[in-house]
């Protein structure tokens, strides 16, 4: 149900990419899977003399929840994680993908035997789904890219944290026109990696570098500046919440505004977050 340290998951990107919305090829999958076994639980079949589904089919609560509730249940706390930007979700000492493989291998033995008894549709449906939660969880160390999600590090795949998903692709900024920066469009500023601003000049050189009152919103505090960080820490979009980017030490960030608690800040691709974290810094 889970992979040991050593695989080949050592040597991927920071980030997970997203394929569609917020949520990775891995989490799409488990999604798909949920769908599949709530559809064909619902699809009428003739075991002897009635016309049952398979929730009137299974009989027992313990059936119901385990292969049919339990599932669906694993993918609704899938899309909870990433929507809420967390990056670890545990019950009884077993992470969210921990029990998404339990339970994937149950249904999935389960769904083999009913379709095989009853040759229902409905069932060898519920087994495709099973299949794909098994896919994307059980055997997510073996399938190309699932094993991405996931942090690296020591110990069994599934019981690591996940990953902060990152965009496919960033876009480029809209075009000046008529030599004046859109107001929609982000100032970009890229500060090579290790170097830093020089000590007593670093204010200055935010605020020649990027025009307050179109990088910083109108409640931001004034007074841009340089900062550093001891180890990576992340930042967050400022309408959605969402995760934005994460900031790595050994170079020197961005800062707009310094809003007591928070940093607004920006990426050297022109991305802007907001770092929550603010303790332990180094400014400029």
């Amino acid at each position: 149900m889970t992979t040991p340290a050593g695989t080949p998951d050592e040597t991927l990107a920071d980030d997970a990419v997203r394929v569609a919305g917020p949520f990775t090829l891995r989490e799409v999958v488990v999604l798909i899977a949920a769908a599949l076994i709530l559809i064909g639980s619902l699809i009428p079949f003739v075991a002897g003399t009635r016309i049952v589904n398979a929730w009137v089919f299974s009989q027992t609560q313990f059936n119901q929840v385990v292969f049919l509730l339990g599932p669906l249940l694993v993918a609704a706390g899938f899309a909870w994680r990433r929507l809420a930007g967390r990056t670890r979700v545990a019950l009884f000492s077993l992470t969210l993908d921990q029990w998404g493989s339990v339970l994937g291998l149950l249904a999935a033995g389960y769904y083999f035997f009913a379709a095989v008894t009853s040759m229902s549709f409905s069932f060898l449906l519920c087994f495709v789904g099973a299949l794909a939660l098994v896919a994307s969880t059980t055997t997510a160390h073996v399938v190309g890219g699932f094993a991405a999600d996931f942090v690296p590090g020591e110990g069994y795949l599934l019981a690591r944290d996940v990953k902060p998903s990152a965009p496919a692709a960033v876009e480029p900024a809209p075009a000046a026109r008529g030599g004046e920066t859109p107001a929609q469009a982000r100032p970009s500023v890229v500060v090579p990696e290790g170097s830093a601003p020089a000590r007593g000049t670093g204010t200055a050189a935010a605020d020649a570098a990027v025009p307050t009152h179109e990088a910083v919103r109108g409640d931001a505090a004034p007074g841009p500046f340089w900062f550093a960080v001891p180890h990576p820490r992340e930042a967050f979009d400022e309408q959605t919440g969402m995760w934005a980017f994460t900031v790595e030490p050994g170079g020197w960030v961005l800062a707009l505004a310094d809003r007591g608690d928070t940093f607004l800040i920006q990426h050297p691709d022109g991305r802007v977050g907001v770092l929550r974290e603010t303790d332990g810094i180094e400014r400029a």
